[in-house]
């Protein structure tokens, strides 16, 4: 193998080994393979020759030529110049490197102090403040955020300076003002106590004027009490009052009543004081008026005399003090005049009670008398009845039409009269308290039916004829059946009385728990409103006068109402003039019983 190399070429490495020589050979057309080495890079490149051949160019790609290796051509490139530059731009980079940190340094160096400065001051203005410096000032004059916060730090430390000299101020005073509210507070205390006492008047008023001259250092008072549409009056007085009484100035109530608080003026001389040589002057005193006022009305007027006025405390205790002494003042003339009613509702209740015992006394003697009464005319209005019949069936012989006719008028006029009695009788009898209630099974739509056929020649002379309203199964109920027919009777009896048109319905339904309701409705003329508890009043009819259109007793309804109480029932109505009535008695599933006399 032949080497050549050019001057120098002892820089250049060791010859190409034969793997390197056979991998050029197989990559003739490929690039140049390199060599690293410590200073340099080896380059190696094949070094070749173009020869014809014929075969290759018949049955190749026609006239490409064949590459021969004729050689290994090697070039050395040398790294000494690259790191000599790369050294002296690294030694530039470090000085620059080094000259920026230093001035970094220097630059936070400065900008550390600047600010550390005044963070400084305020951590210490803040010991300060804490151990009791007030009023601390901050000598920071700059304009950016520690400038705004040294500021503050001023404001704060000024302001908290004058609060505590503040709280030093209140702190001295506090004492002296407890003190004085809690003075206040006892007057007003012990004034408020004093009006605790039993509710006599003067003795109130007493009291309370001592108690307010005494507080206020007065020399006198008097308390003047207004009475309704006289003039206020002299009532209680107190020290320099007592042997002197002054008068209310003219318009002095009406001026108080609309002007709230106190109102103070110098008066006329009203006592008089020693003088050295000189003997007795005249003294001319404050006079303080205050009123008495509750709820919008003026009790009366409280004065009070001093030689100065009245301070601002002492004002507002003679306030409080006439607002409770109003209080009291009202309380205690309420009390008097309840004291007053007690006393007239008492005699009241008295004669109440003298008139009841008589009208007791009176309605038991009218019971008896009309129980006995009727007892005596019904005897002998039997015995018309009875000759008047036999009168008419021809017992003592034969009589004409016309005397028949008159016969069956005293008939009519006798039963009539008696059942009127009888009316009463029972009335009487229930209002004793004499009658019994016999209790047994009744079928109620039964008994309707038997009322209704027994009054049907009521209705002989009306356009209709009474009906009934039954359920079609009812169980019985335990009651006086007699009783309840009676009722029944009156209730038709009345209806069909008042109702010359139109209808008459007895109803008859079941209700809870076995209870039975009876309703005798009509179409007639009603009643009124304010009448409707009136007719079951005794002998009360809504028409009492002597030309009414529908004679009667007015004993029916009240009987009625009687006799549904005897058995546990009630009885009510609903009307309205010109639509009719509706009577209602609700009875229970089982009367009272009352077997012996009520």
């Amino acid at each position: 193998m032949a080497r050549l190399s050019k001057p120098a070429s002892s820089a250049v490495s060791a010859p190409p080994g034969r793997g390197l020589i056979d991998q050029l050979a197989r990559e003739l057309d490929g690039p140049p393979l390199q060599r690293a080495a410590l200073s340099h890079i080896d380059f190696f490149a094949p070094v070749v020759s173009v020869a014809d051949d014929a075969e290759y160019g018949l049955f190749g790609d026609g006239g490409r030529a064949r590459p021969t290796l004729l050689g290994v051509a090697q070039i050395g490139l040398s790294r000494r110049p690259a790191e000599a530059r790369l050294h002296a731009v690294l030694a530039a980079g470090a000085r620059v490197a080094l000259l920026v940190l230093g001035s970094g340094i220097l630059i936070a160096l400065l900008l550390s102090a600047r600010i550390s400065r005044p963070i400084l001051a305020l951590a210490r203005g803040a010991d300060e403040l804490r151990e009791g410096q007030l009023g601390l000032q901050l000598r920071v004059r700059r304009r950016d955020e520690l400038g705004l916060l040294a500021d503050s730090f001023n404001r704060m430390s000024a302001r908290l300076h004058h609060t505590m000299q503040s709280l030093a101020h209140l702190n001295r005073t506090l004492e002296s003002e407890v003190q004085r509210r809690t003075e206040a507070l006892r007057r007003s205390r012990d004034f408020a106590a004093l009006l605790n006492a039993p509710l006599r008047l003067r003795h109130l008023l007493d009291t309370a004027l001592s108690a307010l001259v005494h507080d206020t250092a007065a020399l006198g008072g008097a308390v003047y009490l207004c009475h309704d549409g006289e003039q206020a009056s002299l009532e209680v007085t107190a020290g320099a009052c007592t042997t002197n009484p002054t008068g209310l100035p003219d318009g002095l109530t009406e001026r108080l009543h609309n002007t709230p608080g106190c109102i103070e003026f110098l008066g006329p001389a009203t006592i008089s004081a020693e003088d050295e040589g000189s003997g007795t002057l005249p003294i001319r005193l404050r006079h303080c008026y205050s009123a008495l006022r509750f709820h919008e009305r003026t009790e009366g007027i409280v004065l009070l005399l001093r030689r100065e006025a009245l301070d601002p405390e002492r004002l507002e205790f003679v306030r409080h003090a006439s607002a409770q002494l109003a209080i009291a003042v009202a309380n205690a003339r309420a009390f008097r005049a309840a004291e007053q009613l007690a006393r007239e509702l008492e005699e009241r209740n008295v004669e109440l009670l003298q008139q009841r015992d008589q009208l007791q006394q009176v309605n038991r003697l009218k019971t008896e008398f009309l129980a006995n009464m009727t007892h005596e005319l019904r005897t002998p209005l039997n015995a018309v009845l009875g000759y008047a019949e036999l009168l008419a069936d021809g017992a003592y012989g034969e009589v004409n039409d016309e005397q028949h006719q008159s016969l069956q008028g005293i008939i009519d006029s006798a039963g009539h009269l008696l059942a009127l009695i009888e009316d009463v009788l029972t009335l009487s009898r229930a209002g004793a308290g004499r009658m019994n209630v016999h209790l047994e099974s009744v079928d109620v739509c039964r008994l309707v039916q038997e009322v209704l056929l027994a009054t049907a020649p009521l209705a002989k002379d009306r356009p209709y004829r009474p009906h009934a309203a039954l359920p079609p199964e009812l169980p019985p109920i335990l009651t006086d059946a007699a009783k309840l027919r009676q009722i029944l009777v009156n209730l038709l009896g009345n209806a069909i009385k008042f109702t010359p048109s139109g209808g008459v319905t007895v109803a008859v339904e079941a209700q809870a728990e076995g209870q039975v309701r009876l309703s005798v409705q009509d179409t007639g003329i009603g009643i009124r409103a304010e009448d409707l508890e009136l007719i079951f009043d005794e002998f009360r009819q809504v028409d009492g006068s002597s030309t009414r259109e529908h004679a009667g007793s007015g004993l029916g309804l009240a009987i009625s109402r009687q006799l549904a109480g005897l058995i546990g029932g009630q009885l009510v109505v609903s009307s309205a003039p010109g639509y009719g009535s509706t009577f209602s008695l609700l009875l229970p599933a089982r009367a009272p019983d009352l077997d012996a006399p009520s």
